[in-house]
């Protein structure tokens, strides 16, 4: 039997962004993981600028927000090349710039939904 991908973008992990989720809780990190991939925007291809959003999931109930570092150098390739946790204050920050990921509760450990909405 033959598994058929729905992806049709190519994600890099950089090891910076790998290092980051390897130092938090596996669940956190698979929660994160999920989140990026639902709510990851589209946009515009440029070789020489990276792009940086913020991002909020829960974990066991309190909010945990990150910034994640995206460069997309072509069409349909996409590296995510950091992912640093940060305060509250400066999630906010990026609301206000209107650099945030949307909120969505379903991404809250340990009441994991599936990917549909």
């Amino acid at each position: 039997m033959d598994v058929k991908l729905s992806y049709v973008k190519d994600f890099e992990l950089d090891d910076y962004f790998i290092s980051a989720l390897e130092n938090v809780p596996s669940t956190l990190s698979l929660t994160i993981a999920l989140y990026i991939e639902e709510h990851l925007p589209e946009l515009k291809v440029d070789r020489l600028c990276s792009h940086v959003r913020a991002g909020l999931v829960y974990h066991f109930g309190k909010p945990v927000t990150f910034i994640i570092e995206i460069t997309k150098s072509e069409e349909n390739f996409i590296v995510l090349s950091d992912l640093q946790f940060i305060e509250m204050d400066e999630y906010l920050d990026f609301i206000n710039l209107k650099l945030n990921l949307d909120v969505d509760k379903r991404f809250s450990y340990p009441k994991l939904v599936s990917r549909s909405k």
